[in-house]
């Protein structure tokens, strides 16, 4: 979203290229410039950032199976929380390094670990009870 003062009902034309925000308080236009004021806290155009979480998940990996490979059957693969669903019940996730709404996935919360040494201990431990 973006500050537009011709639509905003808070933004006030006061004259001489001027805006008074009557939700912040503040000049937010001078002489039609933005001043330090414009979209500033309380605007309601300013979006709101969320901070985006960082999780780890264990996962099957398709190269421990190749012919000349050591590789360990799990591994921990780092993935970025978006959000919730509704019944609170799982993450919105996106794996790192894919981006876009066709990678974006709800994933239970159980499966993510919030450290990466936790998330390799378990992909270890799962990879020891896979070769057993």
């Amino acid at each position: 979203m973006y500050c537009n003062p011709d639509v905003c009902p808070y933004c006030q034309y006061i004259g001489e290229g001027d805006r008074w925000c009557e939700e912040t308080g503040e000049i937010v236009l001078a002489e039609w410039a933005p001043t330090e004021h414009f979209m500033g806290r309380g605007c309601p155009y300013l979006k709101k950032k969320t901070k985006k979480r960082k999780a780890w998940r264990v996962c099957s990996n398709p190269h421990s199976h190749d012919y000349f490979s050591d590789e360990p059957e799990y591994i921990a693969v780092p993935y970025t929380i978006l959000g919730e669903s509704k019944r609170g019940k799982s993450y919105l996730v996106e794996r790192n390094g894919w981006h876009g709404k066709k990678h974006q996935h709800y994933l239970p919360k159980r499966e993510f670990f919030f450290s990466k040494e936790e998330a390799e201990a378990a992909a270890r431990k799962k990879s020891m009870e896979g070769s057993e």
